[in-house]
């Protein structure tokens, strides 16, 4: 009866009332679809299909190198719950999400009170920009879950609590499964013990149960690296090491600095703004001042953070360094890690408004006017005219149209800009079409996008997409099996 009497508790059951509406509103037609989902279908079909026990997911950026296969192993458990439609991804990915909303609020609550967790929590919830981050079936989507932990096991380290070695071996272990950009900030274990209240007694760090608990943990979830290496001549190794020397044409000294910058205030600014900036000059005015005011956010912060203050600034610290040293292109994936700061920052923040002027209400207003403007945002948004719902229905009329005519199989043409043409693949297999390459002895359906290329010719359509129906009738069946005719595997799929 205590803990239904927590008035703390019961707002935070309100924060996840928000937080999965705001996932689940309208999420059919909305959720995107393209290459990365159709690629995890195929990887989900060769798992439940073809009974292929895999070792790897996808490549990653750096050739050679693929990222674990774990989230593809969980996102396949929801595709057999949904018959091996592609939006059981989706219902991962949402579950991943609570998961992280609770982290959020132990963590926050656990280090810093019931206020700092609820502004935290709904930060998070109410965050449009993190939203669509959540709905993307991706396995670099838990790197907040991931991130929360880390934050955890950073904190109680320097309250003396070894036993976070068991998670941190864990967490350790997953980064190969979830983005190797959380590789540098591993190094933000030395600061903690540093300011631990156990650092003049190494023994208790190296000589304890839970270390072995964790390094055991690790041996686990990396093993599939090893046997992957092993069995093919280790490939992501060279991979590796060759990403480490090699120029990607990627810009280097002062511009390089300048481009991080931008990198690390544009991510910044996706926990309020969920749109992607064009770089324009108002554009870049605005990545400025939020740099500048999460800047002022932390220093005014730092006798609320205390020695906490400094593994933030050493996250940051690390992030940046560790794309100076890279010779690889900036990408915005590798500043996602940092919204788990932002977010502490800002409730911590926004913690200390409130107890300064207790009577104005002025973090209460702020954070009011945060989840209603992303609410209406949300309310507002167009249906995605090329997403998931889009792409599954006119796969389904293809289907419909070739069964009615009797093709034993058919062609598909795309009438689209480059890229465009992802995104079809597994919803072909979930239909049981044959496709064969087009030509002169088969039918082929042309799918446009957008429709306003070949309107007149377009017999259905669906958002941005339509379809024109064969032309030629006349089918030669024995083109269907012929060797020289069947589909190259989708790009990116590697066994």
């Amino acid at each position: 009866m205590k803990l239904l009497s927590n008035k703390f508790l019961w707002l935070f059951f309100l924060v996840l009332g928000l937080h999965l509406f705001m996932r689940v509103y309208n999420f059919e037609q909305l959720l995107g679809y393209g290459h990365d989902e159709d690629l995890a279908g195929w990887i989900i079909k060769d798992i439940v299909v073809d009974h292929h026990f895999r070792l790897i997911g996808q490549e990653t950026s750096v050739d050679g190198l693929f990222i674990g296969p774990t989230f593809y192993y969980l996102e396949t458990l929801f595709f057999i719950l949904f018959k091996l439609d592609p939006i059981g991804g989706y219902f991962l990915t949402l579950t991943i999400s609570i998961l992280t909303l609770f982290g959020f609020y132990y963590v926050f609550n656990r280090f810093f009170g019931n206020k700092i967790a609820l502004f935290g929590t709904l930060i998070y919830a109410g965050s449009l920009s993190l939203v669509n981050f959540d709905k993307w079936v991706v396995p670099t989507q838990p790197t907040l879950l991931w991130s929360i932990w880390f934050l955890y096991c950073l904190f109680s380290l320097m309250e003396g609590d070894f036993k976070v070695l068991a998670i941190l071996g864990i967490l350790f272990g997953f980064i190969w499964h979830v983005h190797i950009a959380l590789v540098p900030l591993t190094l933000l274990i030395f600061p903690a013990l540093y300011f631990s209240k156990k650092r003049s007694n190494p023994k208790q760090f190296f000589f304890n149960r839970y270390f072995l608990i964790g390094l055991i943990f690790l041996i686990i979830l990396v093993s599939p690296f090893f046997l992957f290496e092993v069995k093919h001549g280790f490939i992501q190794t060279k991979g590796l090491l060759t990403a480490s020397i090699q120029d990607r044409n990627s810009i280097s000294g002062f511009p390089r600095v300048l481009k991080i910058l931008d990198g690390i205030s544009q991510g910044m600014l996706t926990v309020f703004y969920g749109g992607r900036l064009n770089n324009t000059f108002p554009e870049k005015v605005f990545q400025a001042i939020s740099l500048i005011l999460v800047t002022v956010f932390l220093l005014v912060t730092r006798k609320n953070l205390g020695k906490r203050f400094w593994i933030i600034v050493g996250w940051f610290l690390l992030v940046f360094l560790g794309q100076m040293i890279s010779k690889r292109t900036i990408s915005e994936y590798y500043f996602a890690n940092l919204n788990i700061l932002i977010i502490l920052i800002t409730a911590v923040f926004l913690n200390k408004l409130n107890s300064t002027f207790p009577k104005k209400n002025i973090a209460f207003l702020l954070i009011s006017i945060f989840v209603i403007t992303n609410l209406t945002f949300l309310m507002n948004l167009p249906p995605d005219n090329e997403g998931y719902l889009v792409r599954k229905k006119v796969v389904s009329f293809i289907k419909f149209d070739s069964t009615l005519n009797n093709y034993p199989c058919i062609a598909i043409n795309y009438i689209t800009w480059p890229g465009k043409n992802a995104g079809y693949h597994y919803f072909f297999f979930l239909n049981n079409l044959k496709i064969i390459t087009p030509g002169n002895d088969v039918s082929v359906y042309s799918i446009v996008n957008p429709t306003v290329i070949s309107s007149k010719e377009i017999e259905y359509s669906q958002g941005s997409v339509g379809i024109i129906t064969p032309k030629n009738f006349q089918i030669n069946p024995s083109s269907c099996t012929d060797p020289a005719r069947q589909l190259l595997p989708l790009w990116g799929f590697n066994n």
